[in-house]
């Protein structure tokens, strides 16, 4: 459709690259709702704006199994959407977008199932959230620093379900965390009964701290590398941690995110090559 020369109501343009638009025009430029197509397969549906994606669209990548759908404004994610990393739809984000990346409230369900649900800022895990290991039976409860718990917490690991109550055995701690470590003051509430509230350095018992065995023996002095001070050879299998697991995730390998960021990254250089291609950046 044409007014005064110009290409205004729907219509079709195609560039010479084999980038195309099908959607509505005013006065040549690409506005409100249409379809863009790119020769590698990948497509957007949705408004646009001067030739933007601008407002409720859904991308599908043509050559990675990507896809995000929700709200954008000047051409990146921003606001509310969910996207998806793979093509099963095991993998995936939903929540809040700012300038393209993760930053806001949102849940994040790994291919391995683990999920976190919490606060973002810069594609990482920030603010306050909860993250479930289901693979190992973890989870944790509290503040979070560039990707790594930091600050306050609850760490628990789950163990096994007792015959005839709905709840499982579990280890706890309640307390200060530096860098994904049991640092600070913190309490350590064993499965078997016995509770440790003290000092920890890197993980360790270590420095002022009160023990109570299940037995209800009390040790209350200092603690060196997770031993008693006063009686280092002494042996205390329920206040034994070598069976546990450290609470710190120093590289989310586990989760697959590393990879998934390379990878969104590299989608969204290749993606942004396209749109100066077709003069909409």
């Amino acid at each position: 459709m044409f007014s005064e020369g110009l290409m205004h109501g729907k219509g079709t343009y195609t560039w010479a690259d084999g980038v195309k638009y099908e959607g509505n025009f005013v006065k040549n430029v690409q506005m409100h709702q249409g379809r863009y197509t790119w020769p590698d397969g990948s497509v957007y549906d949705g408004q646009v704006k001067s030739g933007i994606r601008h407002g409720f669209g859904t991308y599908t990548c043509g050559t990675h199994p990507i896809s995000y759908s929700g709200q954008w404004f000047e051409g990146k994610r921003h606001g509310k959407g969910i996207l998806y990393y793979n093509k099963e739809g095991s993998s995936w984000y939903e929540g809040q977008f700012v300038n393209n990346v993760k930053s806001g409230w949102g849940l994040r369900c790994y291919k391995s199932g683990n999920v976190y649900k919490g606060d973002w800022e810069r594609d990482m895990r920030h603010g306050h959230g909860t993250m479930s290991w289901l693979t190992t039976d973890q989870e944790y409860t509290g503040q979070w620093v560039n990707g790594l718990q930091h600050g306050q917490g609850i760490h628990t690991w789950y163990l096994k379900r007792i015959s005839g109550s709905q709840y499982p055995l579990r280890n706890q701690y309640v307390g200060d965390i530096v860098n994904g470590n049991r640092h600070g003051h913190g309490k350590f509430i064993f499965a078997s009964g016995a509770v440790y509230d003290g000092e920890w350095v890197f993980n360790k018992k270590h420095g002022m701290g009160k023990l109570i065995l299940k037995n209800g023996r009390q040790y209350e002095g200092e603690f060196i590398d997770d031993r008693l001070a006063k009686y280092p050879a002494l042996q205390i299998d329920d206040a034994n941690m070598h069976k546990l697991s450290h609470i710190c995730t120093p590289s989310p390998f586990g989760t697959g995110e590393q990879i998934e960021l390379r990878r969104a990254a590299k989608n969204r250089h290749m993606l942004t090559q396209l749109l100066y291609r077709t003069g909409q950046l």
